[in-house]
């Protein structure tokens, strides 16, 4: 009789657990699949650290509801999701998963400069967003990631050969650089007045055949152009520096800028 009971209760528990276990959908939910695009190219920022994407769903007025994961595709990520029907916007993020750098509440993100490593793609990443979409039945769309940062990069002839071994470089941006953006409409503010990059080994990269002693990316407005000083130090294994620097250097969203040190 014990032998019994002790039985009975072990499949209860066991009911239990497979139920807790399986998805259930709500009634009236449907689906909302999203095809999920990153730019690839072969130069530097060539997006290949963004390996992790976050979708962030927004009910009609603007407030967060919760967040999944996209699933790694061969173009980038889908993701489908069951809502209830009603008016949703979604917000779209791909970075590394060494990314430290950002934080997030509700529709933003905010970028903590001191945590953002110069010669470095981890903190790289794309965005795009889906606002006030009526999700009445379901649906299949594609989206396409853009980053929402700026790069600025340094190319210089004095790195050549064996100099490379052992050479580090640091990037200071003065002028109206940002640390929050809006996930939903794109914006970008909370301006500082000075990003610093402290020195780290150079990547190895190059542009062509000239090596790239370094490169940074940066939050700056969504529209129009922002003007900036960059100053760079480059240290060499033997204890050779070689500074510089440049003045109204342009920034714009999901460009680059390339500075030349002859």
């Amino acid at each position: 009789m014990k032998q019994s009971r002790l039985l009975l209760i072990i499949c209860a528990f066991a009911l239990l657990f497979a139920s807790c276990g399986r998805k259930i959908d709500r009634p009236g939910e449907v689906s909302a699949a999203f095809s999920v695009d990153i730019p690839r190219t072969k130069a530097l920022g060539d997006a290949s650290a963004a390996t992790e994407l976050d979708v962030r769903v927004y009910d009609a007025g603007g407030n967060y509801l919760f967040s999944q994961k996209g699933i790694p595709s061969d173009r980038g990520w889908n993701v489908e999701l069951k809502l209830v029907p009603g008016t949703y916007s979604f917000s779209f993020w791909a970075t590394s998963a060494q990314a430290d750098a950002f934080s997030f509440d509700g529709q933003y993100m905010t970028l903590s400069y001191p945590l953002m490593d110069v010669n470095s793609d981890d903190e790289d990443a794309f965005w795009a967003s889906v606002i006030n979409k009526d999700v009445s039945a379901p649906f299949a769309q594609n989206v396409t990631l853009k980053r929402p940062f700026a790069l600025v990069q340094l190319t210089s002839g004095s790195l050549t050969g064996s100099s490379l071994d052992g050479a580090t470089s640091a990037l200071t941006v003065t002028g109206a650089v940002c640390t929050r953006m809006n996930l939903l409409g794109g914006d970008a503010d909370q301006a500082v007045r000075k990003a610093i990059f402290t020195s780290a080994p150079v990547s190895g990269e190059t542009d062509g055949d000239i090596p790239v002693a370094a490169y940074a990316y940066l939050l700056v407005p969504a529209e129009g152009i922002t003007a900036a000083e960059v100053a760079y130090t480059i240290s060499f294994a033997g204890g050779n520096t070689v500074s510089g620097s440049a003045s109204d250097v342009p920034f714009a969203p999901n460009h680059r800028t390339i500075l030349k040190d002859n």
